[in-house]
């Protein structure tokens, strides 16, 4: 069953180019990069942030620390203050795995529904620790069939190939 706050079909991973500016800037954090823009979805209960997976392995599950906080005059960030449930996971916006050097949006579940006159401002903290990787990683999907004019006999392909058998000669 597919869940409403997931990326519909179309959506559902990035290839890495250049950061345009609807994503932000990412800080690289070693395993993964965060975006510094967030996205606060219609249900006002779950905040999403673009992730980058740096590593050669598929990501399961992402535990973060997600933080409102307000600015100062001079731009400076002051009065953090925890938001989410730390202890349970983020929602990869891709399906089960965050794919090695895709981009998703990953989910997180707000402890309260931020009121309709409030734009809070948030940030994600990630300990590396707290990435756990998928214990299998999933096969890319097979390429298509040839259409049945490109099909070539055992023979066309003997012909065409450039590995060439030598007979052995019998002792």
């Amino acid at each position: 069953m597919a869940s409403p706050l997931l990326a519909k079909e179309g959506e559902k991973e990035e290839p890495v180019a250049e950061e345009g500016e609807k994503d932000g800037k990412f800080t690289n954090y070693g395993l993964i990069s965060i975006s510094d823009k967030h996205v606060l979805l219609p249900d006002r209960k779950h905040v999403a942030f673009k992730i980058i997976n740096n590593t050669g392995r598929s990501i399961s599950n992402i535990f973060g620390w997600v933080y409102q906080y307000e600015e100062d005059d001079t731009g400076k960030k002051i009065n953090f203050v925890l938001v989410n449930y730390p202890h349970k996971s983020a929602m990869c916006g891709a399906g089960r795995f965050h794919k090695p050097g895709k981009k998703v949006k990953w989910i997180f579940l707000l402890q309260n529904r931020v009121p309709e006159d409030l734009q809070p401002k948030y940030l994600v903290l990630v300990n590396m620790k707290s990435i756990f990787f998928a214990r299998v990683e999933m096969p890319e999907p097979a390429p298509s069939k040839p259409s049945e004019e490109e099909e070539q006999t055992p023979e066309q392909e003997e012909k065409e190939s450039p590995v060439v058998k030598k007979e052995q000669p019998v002792q």
